[in-house]
């Protein structure tokens, strides 16, 4: 018989069992093993069902298409639940939208404080980092994106968050690399990684992709960059066009709330 790990409380063998990952300190760049709780307590830890709160949330996501980002915050303030990740990841988002990446940084941190298997946090994350210059804890986000979305570091699983967090984990170590470089203290550690992902990727963006789907619900297949390029251009390539391959790849939830339904979908 299991144990609710918050409450204490027996959970009989044929009863729900949820599973949370809440990280050991705050901060940490590392993803945690699971934590049994009953459905008592992770209800305690998600959106209510109230409909005047629900239609607050649903509001926000679309003030933030409108690029009303201010009004956003206001409407999540107004909801806010500091127990709840996906309103610290939607505060992160829309605080980074405001340009306040500092106090972004801190809003992913205690989404994934609370629950170190949040991809999307993971994936902010290090994009928040990798534009701080602290190359290599970005690679680390990403490298978690990779893992936690069932690729490991293959890079297989290439809808959802795992893709784009691969391409931009191998610019974080090429980032990383040539810094070292630049300082006069190459490592061959950080270059042997590099060229790790380097080699992952490029087998990977000069081959026709899925990359979404269309409204019909049919893949897209887009080949990313020339296969005719080798290694050393296709790095070069990648660089200079980030963000125009990142556009075709990445999905777009800069907002979020969850319900148990919602938590029962994803564990």
């Amino acid at each position: 018989m299991a144990q609710c790990e918050y409450c204490g409380r027996n959970i009989n063998f044929l009863s729900k069992k949820y599973y949370v990952y809440p990280a050991k300190m705050k901060g940490s760049l590392e993803i945690t093993q699971a934590t049994i709780i009953c459905k008592d307590c992770i209800s305690k830890y998600l959106t209510g069902s109230d409909k005047s709160e629900f239609d607050k949330r649903s509001n926000i996501a679309i003030l933030i298409v409108k690029k009303d980002f201010k009004e956003a915050l206001k409407v999540l303030e107004s909801v806010f639940d500091k127990e709840n990740e996906a309103d610290w990841y939607s505060k992160g988002n829309i605080l980074l939208n405001l340009g306040d990446a500092g106090e972004a940084l801190e809003c992913y941190d205690e989404a994934l404080f609370l629950d170190t298997h949040y991809i999307k946090a993971w994936y902010r994350k290090g994009h928040v980092l990798f534009c701080m210059m602290k190359f290599m804890d970005s690679a680390k986000c990403f490298e978690n994106v990779v893992e936690l979305e069932g690729g490991g570091n293959t890079g297989r699983k290439l809808t959802g968050w795992g893709f784009p967090a691969l391409f931009c984990c191998m610019i974080a170590w090429i980032s990383a690399n040539n810094e070292l470089v630049n300082k006069g203290k190459p490592s061959k550690e950080v270059y042997a990684t590099t060229g790790m992902w380097v080699d992952k990727c490029h087998s990977l963006l000069t081959r026709p992709l899925p990359v979404y789907e269309d409204e019909r619900g049919n893949l897209k297949y887009v080949t990313l960059v020339s296969p005719e390029l080798n290694e050393t251009q296709f790095v070069d390539y990648c660089v200079a066009n980030f963000h125009k391959i990142l556009d075709e790849i990445e999905p777009s939830v800069v907002a979020e709330f969850k319900s148990l339904e919602d938590f029962e979908k994803e564990h």
